[in-house]
């Protein structure tokens, strides 16, 4: 053979190769794509707190993600599909992965290349969903995922779940070719756990709320919820009042007659106490003798020691426990947002404050934490508890026309007995009047 034959195989030779390699570089596809340019349909949350993760509001309201692709390199032989898989599993290349008895990823998008740039859109329920495709099975696939999947079985974690998001050329005969592009994110469907106990403080139209630290790691802060809200509080409420409770102790009872006067002057009102009113047995005690009004004295220590009774309300163990009476408020339940009354931010958050609240009005009250997609969790115990206001024999000490200052504070009661002092000290007071015109009268 002589040089030039050899030469004009060569040139052959090397023509062909050049012919598959185009013919492989342009059946490979592939996949690029700016993160950015990522559009959501649902704006529901701060999106500068992981813009792109799902969350419980995003599924529920069917959101729907655009991807915007630039892809080289496409041909009719080769589909764009769409794989989702777990991070520390993922191979959705491989035809196993796709395919078979036990998948592992799902399909949750499918579109041909027309031109180099390509959308795609993905829903976030086909993301959460994760119904397979089964061999022998026609469920799974785009459009499988449904609002049920946006909540997830009480046994499971409340943590962030990754995914990755594959973007890649498959071939007729279920290859995959070229260069794909991968896209992580995480959805997020349940609040962090709630506190496992909550106590309620009472303050002037005001409730201290305290609970132990949480440990869940996305946790970023607590919400309250109330029944009723402040400001609604309406008539309905009257009932949560219990007899013996501090707000009946604090109830200035029947008004004295013409009998009661007369008892009074005769000292022997200090009996008043057997009914359980000590406002009324001490102002018997000023009607009468210096002995009679000590006896007269007791009856109000009945009354102290049914405000006492409800001092476990007042620090958040009551009785009642989640038994409060609300028909809006349940430990364990995610919460309606329109029960929202106050919050608390920060992972280390142990206490906060509802204000704007009404003296001597039960309020129930529980406490949910929030993870960083605006999740809000199940609520605590349920606690109820009225506030009070703190200075009141101050006020109407000064209102009375009374100077003293001093030492004198150092002694006056404050909290829930404040209040029934207070209105002892006006009782006694408009009851020696009484007695004063009557003897003036005689």
């Amino acid at each position: 053979m002589n040089r030039s034959r050899l030469s004009k195989v060569g040139v052959s030779v090397a023509l062909a190769a050049a012919v598959v390699t185009a013919a492989a570089t342009a059946g490979a596809g592939d996949i690029t794509m700016t993160e950015t340019n990522i559009k959501r349909v649902v704006t529901l949350r701060d999106q500068s707190k992981n813009p792109f993760w799902i969350s419980r509001a995003d599924c529920l309201a069917d959101d729907v993600f655009t991807f915007p692709l630039y892809v080289t390199n496409y041909s009719d032989t080769a589909t764009v599909q769409v794989w989702v898989g777990d991070p520390s599993t993922n191979n959705c290349k491989d035809t196993t992965a796709r395919t078979g008895s036990a998948p592992t990823c799902w399909m949750v998008a499918s579109s041909t290349a027309q031109s180099s740039n390509l959308t795609i859109t993905v829903r976030a329920q086909d993301i959460v969903g994760q119904h397979k495709t089964v061999a022998g099975s026609t469920t799974g696939g785009p459009g499988s995922g449904t609002e049920a999947d946006c909540t997830l079985a009480s046994t499971s974690s409340t943590a962030p779940q990754p995914v990755v998001v594959n973007f890649m050329f498959v071939t007729n005969s279920n290859a995959v070719s070229g260069n794909g592009y991968g896209w992580p994110t995480k959805y997020d469907l349940a609040g962090p756990l709630p506190p496992t106990s909550l106590t309620l403080g009472q303050g002037d139209t005001m409730l201290k709320l305290s609970w132990p630290q949480a440990t869940d790691t996305d946790l970023t802060g607590y919400q309250f919820f109330c029944d009723p809200l402040p400001g609604q509080e309406g008539a309905a409420n009257g009932g949560q009042f219990e007899a013996g409770s501090s707000s009946s102790a604090l109830s200035p009872g029947p008004v004295p007659g013409p009998e009661d006067a007369a008892a009074d002057t005769d000292g022997t009102g200090g009996a008043g106490g057997t009914g359980g009113s000590g406002a009324t047995g001490g102002a018997g005690g000023a009607g009468g003798t210096g002995g009679t009004g000590t006896a007269a004295g007791s009856g109000g220590t009945v009354s102290d020691a049914a405000d006492d009774s409800d001092s476990d309300s007042e620090t958040g163990t009551d009785a009642q426990g989640s038994e409060c009476s609300t028909t809006k408020l349940f430990q364990g339940t995610v919460p309606d947002p329109a029960l929202l009354c106050g919050s608390a931010s920060g992972q280390t958050a142990t206490e906060g404050r509802v204000t704007g609240l009404k003296n001597l009005y039960t309020y129930s009250i529980a406490v949910a934490a929030v993870d960083g997609v605006g999740n809000v969790g199940t609520l605590s115990p349920v606690k109820c508890l009225e506030p009070h206001p703190v200075d009141d024999f101050f006020k109407l000490y000064k209102e009375a026309g009374g100077e003293g200052g001093g030492s004198f504070c150092s002694v006056g009661a404050v909290g829930q007995g404040a209040g029934m002092v207070g209105f002892g000290v006006m009782t006694i007071a408009a009851l020696a009047r009484i007695a004063r015109r009557r003897r003036e009268d005689s």
